[in-house]
């Protein structure tokens, strides 16, 4: 697990996070994604997503995406999909649909070590800082979990700890915004229509009840 990554925001970097953005998703389904969102077309969803980050983030702020950056997407697209967003401290957690990211990451890492069978984290590439399946952060002493899933029992937990995530667009009731059984928050692009800053987030942790469920925590 990496070390517990520490963040203090000034009015010239502040912390946000979000996730699932599914940037070129285009599924041959009779309603996909780009059409439930709203969008015209998977090219309107991406320019629409990019511009609310960039409306949103600014250059030196700190963006955590919690996973499922893009599907469908080339090399050189997702490329092209990072340069557009202005934000230059990303740090990005693994997803379940990982591809084109995971295999740049593959190869970048073997350039560093020489060797394509080990994980290295934190690993910066460009403007994306990735750190696996998991971290642990703190920002301005608020202790965070994050993870691609809804955690359910988490470090913490009991001295009022977060755990932001992803993955379920909007669709698993223990982490929606209005859900006030445990602070565990869906941060995804459907459910926000734009990353989240840290008050925000405090705003709707302090809704939401501390779930103790065992003594270890």
């Amino acid at each position: 697990m990496n070390r517990l990554l520490k963040f203090n925001q000034t009015k010239d970097s502040r912390v946000y996070f979000s996730s699932d953005f599914h940037l070129n998703h285009n599924p041959q389904w009779d309603n996909p994604i780009w059409k439930q969102r709203g969008f015209d077309c998977v090219l309107d969803m991406n320019n629409g997503i990019i511009n609310s980050i960039n409306n949103t983030v600014r250059v030196n702020d700190i963006l955590w995406f919690l996973g499922d950056f893009c599907l469908n997407t080339t090399e050189e697209l997702f490329e092209s999909f990072i340069s557009r967003i202005n934000c230059q401290n990303i740090y990005m957690v693994w997803g379940n649909h990982n591809n084109p990211v995971n295999k740049i990451y593959k190869r970048e890492v073997a350039k560093s070590i020489g060797s394509d069978d080990i994980e290295v984290y934190p690993f910066k590439y460009k403007t994306i800082t990735f750190v696996g399946d998991y971290q642990e952060i703190a920002v301005d002493g608020q202790f965070i979990v994050l993870s691609h899933y809804p955690i359910y029992v988490f470090r913490k937990m009991n001295d009022s700890a977060w755990n932001l995530c992803g993955h379920s667009h909007g669709n698993c009731k223990f982490s929606n915004s209005n859900d006030m059984t445990s602070k565990v928050l869906d941060v995804g692009w459907d459910v926000h229509k734009k990353p989240l800053s840290t008050s925000e987030i405090n705003k709707i942790m302090n809704m939401k009840n501390i779930l103790r469920v065992d003594h270890h925590i």
